[in-house]
């Protein structure tokens, strides 16, 4: 895949968990913060600063730059509109990191178990950032359906539907 595929997904799934964060933030805080049997990360919170934090991790690295400690334990985000507001300053600072990375820098390789503080393990760039998009796909529809469950369904999150009806509405070809 080239860059701007590769910006396109971000720009997609910025779009999706945006979304799913403004319809989360209809809900009470305390049905946020409940357990449910639709997450593997225990509430609808715990799971989307899963999401965050496993994305800020890998684009950290990414970057040749340190995520040894949680997200949570270098920013404070203690509910769901600190959340959406990291999410909003993150997707512009991911977009704008991969949007100037050429295909050379995509197939190059990163050490990501260096700088988890384990034994050095390498995989190219251009996988690390699949495997963010592919990751938060599992996550996310585990908050579409509780969010659904709980009455407030976000709709359509799929690739189609975003270029047909948000990214290009007015055109025949998406």
């Amino acid at each position: 895949m080239r860059n701007e595929q590769y910006l396109l997904l971000f720009d997609h799934h910025y779009w999706a968990m945006n979304h799913l964060t403004e319809v989360m933030s209809r809900l009470p805080e305390s049905q946020l913060t409940t357990q449910s049997v639709h997450f593997y990360h225990v509430t609808a919170n715990q799971t989307l600063l899963h999401i965050l934090d496993v994305d800020w991790s890998w684009i950290q690295w990414c970057m040749g730059l340190p995520a040894k400690s949680y997200l949570w334990e270098v920013q404070a985000l203690p509910d769901i509109e600190a959340m959406r507001l990291f999410l909003k300053e993150e997707g512009q600072r991911v977009k704008g990191y991969v949007s100037g990375l050429t295909e050379q820098e995509l197939d190059t390789e990163i050490d990501f178990g260096s700088e988890s503080g384990s034994t050095p393990r390498r995989t190219k760039r251009w996988k690390v950032l699949l495997h963010i998009i592919t990751h938060a796909v599992e996550h996310k529809t585990e908050l579409g359906h509780f969010l659904t469950e709980c009455g407030h369904s976000p709709g359509e999150l799929n690739f189609i539907h975003y270029l047909a009806n948000v990214r290009h509405p007015d055109t025949e070809s998406v």
